[in-house]
């Protein structure tokens, strides 16, 4: 969507620059707001990539399906970028228990991706 995945890490929504900071990582566009990021990016990709293809991890876990996030609603943990479809969604993510959604998430996940 535009974000600087990198930047999630420092408790940041930032738009990235695609014009000048682009990389295309196993056929997806990535764009970052520095040339830091960029590279940091590079060196370490998996690190950065967001869960569950970039979709809301909470509708991931509770619907099993792909619902798009709005890029500024976040949350890392454990290391990993989790998006969110809006507000509310990370405030139940955050109250039903994020380590029982994550793993419902990671079953969901898995199940559609073996269908693609």
């Amino acid at each position: 969507m535009g974000y600087d995945v990198v930047a999630y890490f420092d408790n940041q929504a930032v738009e990235g620059n695609k014009a000048k900071y682009s990389y295309k990582y196993e056929g997806v566009l990535f764009a970052f707001s520095t040339i830091e990021n960029l590279n940091k990016f590079k060196a370490e990709s998996e690190k950065y990539l967001p869960q569950y293809g970039g979709h809301c991890s909470y509708a991931m876990a509770t619907k099993g399906s792909k619902v798009s996030p709005d890029p500024e609603v976040f949350e890392i943990r454990d290391g990993k970028l989790h998006l969110f479809h809006r507000k509310k969604g990370l405030e139940n993510w955050l109250e039903e228990g994020p380590e029982k959604l994550r793993d419902q998430a990671d079953k969901n996940w898995s199940k559609l991706t073996k269908k693609e």
